[in-house]
């Protein structure tokens, strides 16, 4: 008896498996665009991919002509399903204009029928997440073969486009028409990919991290750099959308970003490196020194209103403040020491990777893990206005005093300590400034901004801001007792 036709679709990916894609979703299509089924198989491990499944003819006579959507996600990475919602990436305009999701359409179709009943899945990937691609199978009548088909890390978010045939195949923001896969004479089912964990594998800094130096009289300036290598994760959270406090940024959509190779501090920067900068030459527009004080700082039960600014105009030898995060330094200053240190402030996209992005199996809530932060391994709620760890801890704290306060790769006091200056301009994640820009090393900037956005929580914030929460963007010019900032520079090999 002849056989009937048949394809053996081998699915395979370059993507981070599970960081990026531990599931895939498959939708069938009749060649008049009928959606007539759809499954989910579930790829949590690399070693498990390619995925593999059949299509095949009820008739040895007859051909068969199939359009498939291949979507690689992340699980639990979805959105209520409420009709093909195409959008394309935006162009550049207006920076602060918030982007609305696309409409329904009328009916929120399509819509899966089968014998009768609507069988359509309540969910779909969400499609900043999701690598997107359309394949057209045709296999000619009593013809059996297969088909190998990657799902390229570069079409995260770029949707395909039902409507015009339109897809990502291998090159970021673009879309070309749906092609069809050659069937080769071969059913072997792969045991192992050759493409997983390609896309965006790490990169190893090629410039040797700072080490750390001290001063004359021994005290540590804590000015050592961590590498942070190159990288994929994604950028944002659904985990602390829709919480309003100190009028936080949005943090929603999320999207996947990649990162070059990074060195940054380990620790925020001191007042010692601050006066040994001013020293060698550095000159800032705002001089910490108007908010110094040569007595210690203060201590729990002195009445409100007392100076918590780190900064001494001498060096102290009795109460010594060198060790201390300097403070009281606004983003034009705090900036123009990282350029005179041979880098910059961090974007957000660079601070929230090292906060929450390097773990192999996906981002954390905290810097340190999802563990809860603790009075006695986090520096926060220290302030003399009633905050639960007071007055057991109270005020700024020395380097490493939150012990706790740890990333994988080893930068200290990114939840708590000092809320950080970082580089961008101030936009919700859904305005245009974040949508209209690509995968790679993502950032929002005009120059001039009114205002310039922080990360992290400080001694004196409550546990909410240790997390992943985008506080309030501020003027420039502000100085904060709870303010203060870190440098990175470029972990790549110099340009020739």
């Amino acid at each position: 008896m002849p056989p009937l036709p048949e394809a053996l679709v081998v699915v395979d990916t370059d993507a981070q498996v599970p960081k990026l894609v531990d599931r895939l979703r498959v939708d069938f299509y009749q060649a008049d665009g009928t959606w007539f089924d759809s499954r989910e198989i579930a790829r949590r491990n690399a070693r498990e991919w390619p995925a593999s499944f059949s299509v095949y003819g009820e008739s040895e006579g007859a051909p068969i002509a199939v359009l498939l959507r291949l979507r690689g996600y992340r699980d639990g990475k979805v959105r209520d399903y409420r009709g093909e919602r195409f959008q394309e990436r935006p162009l550049a305009g207006d920076p602060g204009e918030i982007l609305s999701v696309p409409p329904p359409p009328v009916g929120e179709g399509p819509r899966l029928q089968r014998d009768g009943r609507d069988v359509t899945p309540k969910t779909e990937p969400l499609p900043n997440l999701t690598i997107d691609r359309l394949v057209r199978v045709e296999v000619p009548a009593r013809v059996r073969g297969s088909m190998r088909i990657v799902l390229r890390g570069a079409c995260f978010g770029t949707m395909a486009n039902l409507e015009d045939r339109t897809t990502c195949v291998d090159t970021e923001n673009e879309r070309a028409s749906v092609p069809t896969e050659p069937v080769v004479d071969d059913m072997t089912v792969p045991t192992e990919s050759t493409t997983v964990n390609q896309f965006a594998a790490p990169v190893p800094c090629a410039v040797a991290p700072r080490s750390a130096t001290v001063a004359p009289d021994g005290t540590p300036f804590y000015d050592e750099e961590v590498c942070i290598p190159g990288g994929a994760y994604m950028l944002g959270s659904s985990d602390v959308t829709g919480i309003v406090l100190f009028e936080a940024l949005e943090s929603i959509p999320e999207r996947v970003a990649v990162m070059p190779p990074l060195l940054v501090d380990k620790y925020e920067v001191t007042v010692g490196r601050w006066r040994r900068a001013r020293l060698e030459g550095f000159l800032p527009v705002y001089d910490p020194n108007q908010n110094a004080a040569d007595t210690p700082l203060p201590a729990p039960g002195v009445p409100q209103g007392q100076n918590f600014c780190t900064y001494s105009n001498e060096p102290l030898v009795l109460h010594s403040r060198e060790a201390y995060p300097v403070n009281c330094v606004g983003w034009d200053d705090a900036r123009a020491f990282c350029q005179y240190m041979g880098g910059d402030l961090l974007t957000e996209a660079q601070w929230e990777y090292i906060a929450t992005g390097t773990a192999d199996y996906g981002e954390t809530l905290y810097p340190w893990g999802n563990d809860a932060p603790s009075c006695d391994t986090q520096i926060y709620a220290r302030e003399y206005t009633g905050d639960f760890c007071y007055p057991d801890a109270y005020g700024p704290a020395l380097p490493g005093t939150g012990s706790g306060d740890v990333t994988p790769l080893g930068v200290r006091d990114l939840g708590g300590s000092m809320e950080e200056w970082v580089l961008d301009s101030p936009h919700r994640f859904d305005a245009r400034c974040w949508a209209s820009i690509g995968l790679s090393d993502p950032r929002c900037w005009e120059e001039g901004a009114v205002k310039r956005p922080m990360r992290g929580g400080g001694w004196g914030t409550g546990r909410a801001l240790l997390a992943s929460l985008r506080p309030s963007p501020q003027e420039p010019h502000l100085v904060s007792e709870g303010l203060g900032f870190r440098c990175a520079r470029s972990g790549a090999e110099p340009s020739p």
